[in-house]
């Protein structure tokens, strides 16, 4: 294996992540509250990828496994879906020891997790694919398929990346926490990337329960946080274009690359 050349394409997606969180510097500065457009975006975006870059592959690679990945797919979204509940209540349980209330002071930390979640089983599947070279017939194949994967992952990491800045900016806060926020969640895909390289042969038979695990932490921030978000004005129609509007882009960009 080309170290250099793998290392450059498990690197890519976290290079285009860090630029969609520099989106957390454009605007007018006045506020760090984004329009109800880009949490729309942002709910969006959560949506088609839980659908067309987890869940679809989940069950693409169960596809001949026994009763083709049903219950190790449905016990993934499930878990996934729970852990992160039980997690949001743990962060409400401890807002309210400390003030007597409910507090949002949890929740962009629970998006984070979510987006981190996300990011592992995608890191895994990057690194599978640049595991794999040596092993094919056709080496140069190989390679010029793992870097389209890593292209298709960084075209889809930019405004997965900047939706989350948004949603953090709309739960306020600050921009250069929101930024310095979405590079540590972005940085686990990497590291998973590495990580799945070296240990390829026991981590691949889990990889639909992964997928699948990741996709059901994004479904339940999106239902939970960010959907109530858009829907919190008059104005709620202006977020639902933008959930519209995320989930085409992360369509077609998986359906493109």
């Amino acid at each position: 294996m080309d170290w250099i050349v793998a290392g450059l394409g498990i690197m890519l997606p976290f290079a285009l992540a860090v630029l969609g969180g520099l989106c957390a510097f454009v605007g007018s500065g006045k506020k760090a509250q984004s329009p109800r457009f880009f949490l729309g975006l942002s709910a969006g975006v959560m949506l088609s990828t839980s659908v067309w870059s987890l869940l679809l592959p989940a069950m693409e690679r169960a596809r001949g496994t026994w009763g083709n990945g049903v219950l190790s797919i449905s016990a993934g979204f499930i878990s996934g879906f729970f852990i992160l509940r039980g997690i949001d209540l743990f962060v409400s349980a401890l807002s309210n020891e400390e003030s007597g209330r409910k507090s949002r002071s949890g929740r962009p930390f629970l998006l984070m997790l979510a987006m981190a979640l996300h990011n592992i089983p995608e890191g895994i599947t990057l690194g599978l694919a640049f595991s794999l070279v040596e092993k094919t017939p056709s080496e140069a194949a190989a390679v010029g398929t793992a870097m389209l994967l890593a292209a298709g992952i960084a075209i889809q990491n930019f405004p997965e990346t900047a939706a989350v800045v948004f949603a953090l900016e709309e739960k306020e806060v600050a921009r250069k926490r929101a930024f310095l926020c979405s590079v540590i969640t972005a940085l686990v895909e990497p590291v998973a990337a590495v990580l799945a390289v070296f240990l390829a042969e026991p981590i691949a038979p889990f990889l639909p329960f992964l997928l699948s695990y990741a996709a059901g932490t994004m479904i339940h921030v999106t239902v939970e946080e960010l959907i109530p978000g858009v829907q919190r004005d008059a104005k709620y129609h202006i977020g639902t274009f933008g959930i519209l509007c995320g989930f085409l882009l992360m369509m077609l960009l998986d359906i493109i690359l």
